[in-house]
């Protein structure tokens, strides 16, 4: 009985940490990284490391809900300074 049966299921978990929801596109992170000017100048203005920016960016982390606040303000920022 026990491991011995045919009938017994192996599941493999993934590993690491879930991930939650992102309150933000990475396509929308792009778009503002492009208007800023650079993914170092992001990273200064929200007060993180520019690889966090780029975590951000590539969606191997979330954007929490505070940092897409802040993006947007920055893509507004960006946008009134083009015109």
């Amino acid at each position: 009985y026990g491991w011995n049966q045919p009938s017994v299921e192996v599941r493999v978990m993934k590993s690491g940490r879930p991930r939650g929801p992102s309150a933000m596109h990475p396509d929308e992170l792009k778009e503002v990284i492009d208007r800023v000017g650079s993914v170092r100048e992001v990273g200064r203005r929200l007060g993180c490391s520019h690889t966090a920016v780029i975590k951000y960016r590539d969606g191997r982390i979330a954007i929490p809900e505070t940092v897409a606040g802040i993006l947007r303000t920055l893509d507004g920022e960006a946008g009134q300074r083009a015109s």
